[in-house]
């Protein structure tokens, strides 16, 4: 469990910083209190790092490699024989989801004795080694701690430590009998060490509910943003104060997006940008930057579907379907990504499908570029976990955009034997506020329409089922 808290002015060090460098020699403390504090640290012991200035937040976990050492630039002893100046190396853990704030810490009561509240000048300290004793809540409070609602929902303030084989329990084990019953089978499980208290290396503060992230002036870039998806989110983020940078083929739409944002009050840029071209791509995150100074978020967007069938779609068709819907996301986010992680922050959209879960007859070139993209987006999740930058896949359902009519124009005019019933779609709108919550929340997977996740969880548990629903709907005939 975390022993003590180290704090870092962001704009000299960060814990981006940290993690880029993989260790580094923590310097720099002169005051006698924390230096006393520096000294006694041990290697293996884990380390809060904390943010000051304006974010005033813990924001990762770190282990110390050395115990704590006389500096080498400031030689001399104490009175006491003990180095006058200490240093000590460190080397980064793991990155908060959700940093936890001074203002969180010191509205509760529990934490009135920690250091950080009576002492924030000190730039190390212990943190205390179990809580204060919460009183035994009555039966009558237990709505109050269900998973439903109430101030007690629980979260990983850190991403999880790998699970050891047997030592998994349910993830909220520490709620009262009921819903333990009621979570018991729930698919999302994390491991005993995650339990460890509220001082316990995965759940620092576990109760406080996430903190959301301000979008004002944090800059978007959205591909495939001249109708559809796109360019309703491109609106909504507008709304939500984000500088956003509009890419697409037709200028004309482009610029008819720009004059409403503007005219609401918001910042946009239109750029022309085929994704199918690197140049372009990489054009749209410096014109981004150019503009606004930064990038904070993309969104890869841009694609299309054809109907056909596996076994008769042309070798063009599928390169060209392939370059569009998955190389043209990778042509997007490459750059965009590159100028993130030296920000030390950032977010990546990726719009994938629903049909990227399942393969869908008539669609299996679309669904198959769509699984492309949410299998990249998941591994990227994974690899960029502690960098500050999220990755989040889109899972929409039919919508009222204009898919199907670029979908008949690539299946030389045949008529839709796989679309969605209209009564059936979503709004642009509704898809796109689902996407600026991610961007407040983040989160791995945005599906606008839950119950089609549940059907699509339910038919890779029973394949030959969903196989006989799938023959039903589009009128397949079983082979004999």
């Amino acid at each position: 469990m975390p022993t003590f808290l180290l704090k870092t002015e962001p704009s000299e060090y960060s814990f981006a910083d940290l993690v880029r460098d993989k260790r580094t020699t923590w310097t720099g403390i002169t005051n006698p209190g924390a230096l006393i504090t520096l000294r006694s640290i041990k290697k293996g012991d884990e380390l809060l790092i904390y943010h000051t200035g304006d974010e005033k937040a813990i924001v990762g976990l770190a282990r110390a490699l050395t115990s704590a050492y006389a500096d080498p630039a400031k030689p001399g002893t104490t009175d006491a024989g003990a180095p006058r100046f200490a240093v000590l190396d460190v080397a980064p853990l793991r990155s908060a989801q959700r940093p936890v704030t001074l203002s969180q810490i010191k509205a509760d009561e529990r934490f009135s004795d920690f250091l950080l509240v009576k002492n924030s000048r000190l730039s190390a300290m212990p943190v205390p080694a179990t809580p204060p004793t919460t009183p035994t809540r009555p039966r009558a409070a237990h709505r109050a701690l269900s998973p439903v609602g109430g101030p007690l929902t629980s979260f990983l303030a850190f991403t999880s430590p790998k699970r050891k084989r047997g030592s998994s329990l349910p993830f909220f084990s520490w709620v009262p009998p009921l819903s333990e019953w009621a979570l018991l089978f729930s698919p999302l499980r994390l491991p005993v060490s995650s339990q460890r208290g509220l001082f316990g290396t995965s759940s620092l503060l576990r109760f406080y509910p996430p903190r959301m992230i301000s979008l004002s002036n944090k800059p978007i870039a959205i591909t495939g943003a001249s109708s559809g998806i796109g360019l309703a989110t491109a609106l909504a983020c507008a709304k939500a104060g984000m500088p956003v940078a509009l890419a697409a083929r037709r200028q004309d739409r482009l610029q008819d997006a720009v004059r409403e944002i503007t005219k609401m009050g918001g910042k946009a840029v239109a750029i022309a940008c085929d994704v199918t071209k690197p140049e372009d791509c990489q054009r749209l995150v410096d014109e981004t930057i150019a503009h606004f100074g930064s990038i904070y978020s993309v969104f890869a967007n841009a694609g299309y579907g054809i109907e056909a069938r596996a076994d008769t779609i042309t070798d063009q068709e599928l390169r060209d379907i392939f370059e569009t819907n998955f190389f043209g996301t990778m042509f997007t986010i490459r750059p965009a990504l590159a100028a993130m992680k030296k920000a030390g922050s950032g977010h990546i959209l990726i719009c994938s499908s629903a049909g990227s879960k399942i393969g869908v007859p008539l669609m299996s070139a679309y669904t198959a570029s769509k699984a492309m993209q949410d299998h990249v987006g998941r591994a990227m999740r994974l690899e960029l976990e502690g960098t500050g930058i999220h990755v989040s896949t889109i899972h929409p359902i039919g919508t009222h955009t204009e898919f199907s009519k670029v979908l008949i124009e690539h299946s030389d005019g045949r008529k839709r034997q796989s679309e969605t019933p209209k009564h059936k779609k979503q709004t642009v709108e509704h898809v796109a506020g689902t996407i600026v919550r991610c961007l407040e929340k983040p989160k791995g997977e945005v599906w606008p329409h839950f119950p089609t996740r549940l059907a699509l969880a339910a038919a890779t548990l029973v394949p030959n089922f969903a196989d006989s629903v799938l023959r039903k709907k589009f009128k397949l005939k079983q082979a004999r």
